[in-house]
């Protein structure tokens, strides 16, 4: 799926910089112990809610965008409005490098986006280390091929363009 869009100097707006209306913090600390790996395009990451306030739930699953992932988290798009905080867990799941990456992980902070309907969330992985250092090893890969290639990296369920776009064709499918 392709979308393009040019700023305002013609060059191609990779939907990064978006204006923030609200934004709504869990009641801790937030503090970041890892690197962060920013994605040259959005990745697509299928969401489920597992857990709802310490039971097992079963719900259905929905898509959202990932902008950057650390071995601690990662940023990402969508259309639904989330609470924040540990009452919720999800599992996330895509593929990067032809490796498919799944990991349980809840909403830590949420930026509603003004004007388009959408919120850009952090979430904070709920992982034991085994599974930390497998996160960190291939972002490690994913961060060297981004140096090398640049732009041109796109080895995953990465989609091109704007959150909005993707959301709107999203819902004209439904």
């Amino acid at each position: 799926m392709t979308f393009d869009r040019k700023d305002k100097n013609g060059e191609e707006d990779r939907g990064y910089s978006r204006y923030i209306k609200k934004t709504v913090f869990a009641p801790y600390e937030i503090s970041r112990k890892y690197f962060r790996v920013k994605f040259p395009y959005l990745l697509e990451t299928e969401m489920t809610p597992v857990y709802v306030k310490g039971k097992e739930v079963t719900a259905g699953k929905t898509h959202v965008l990932v902008r950057n992932m650390g071995p601690g988290g990662f940023c990402f798009v969508s259309d639904l409005n989330l609470p924040v905080g540990k009452d919720i867990f999800y599992v996330f799941s895509s593929e990067i490098m032809e490796e498919k990456i799944s990991a349980l992980a809840y909403v830590v902070w949420m930026n509603e986006m003004e004007g388009n309907g959408l919120y850009e969330y952090g979430a904070e992985f709920d992982v034991n280390e085994h599974e930390r250092a497998n996160i960190q090893k291939l972002l490690m890969r994913v961060q060297i091929k981004i140096n090398k290639e640049n732009m041109l990296f796109d080895e995953g369920n990465f989609v091109y363009g704007y959150p909005e776009d993707y959301f709107r064709m999203k819902r004209k499918k439904k």
